[in-house]
């Protein structure tokens, strides 16, 4: 209750079952390295003064796979993998988040099953991120300029997208 999940400096696998973390001021969950993640709950994310507040945000070519998670009620993204990361998920659930409720950005990859994303994306009327898809391809490689080799790329395979502004979007 109130503190963040951190693996960023983490060495070996990390696996997480059963965890929930609600109302952290900043991400709930900060994750790097090799991280396994099952029936996890990330709610009320960046209740602080920070622009942070992702559910599960993923960074530094981070390898992530997560089963039946679910991210709710986050300022931003419920969640959002960045910098040649690679995201395996099954099953997860985002609703009610600020931002998108799955948004890949900056060179990361990501392949989503039977995920479900519900009335993200600033719907309510407390949030205003700017996003604009339940499930939102965002952003080029981390560094800018021409490199093509790593390109944001998210594959949905039967995804579902109920209340969002948009459903799906490549930006």
């Amino acid at each position: 209750l109130y503190g963040s999940i951190n693996t960023i400096g983490a060495s070996l696998r990390t696996e997480l079952n059963d965890c929930s973390v609600l109302g952290t001021a900043t991400n709930a969950f900060d994750l790097c390295n090799s991280v396994s993640l099952i029936n996890c709950e990330a709610a009320g994310a960046g209740s602080g003064i920070t622009s942070n507040g992702d559910g599960f945000n993923i960074h530094n070519d981070a390898h992530i796979d997560h089963q039946y998670i679910y991210t709710h009620d986050n300022y931003d993204d419920g969640i959002s993998s960045h910098e040649n990361c690679f995201e395996f998920g099954l099953g997860a659930i985002s609703e009610y988040n600020g931002g998108g409720g799955f948004t890949p950005a900056y060179g990361a990859q990501a392949v989503l099953h039977n995920p479900i994303s519900r009335k993200n994306n600033g719907v309510t009327s407390r949030f205003n991120t700017n996003k604009n898809a339940g499930f939102e391809c965002h952003a080029a490689n981390a560094g800018g300029g021409d490199d093509l080799s790593t390109l944001t790329s998210l594959e949905v395979f039967n995804g579902v997208s109920i209340g969002d502004k948009n459903g799906f979007m490549d930006m």
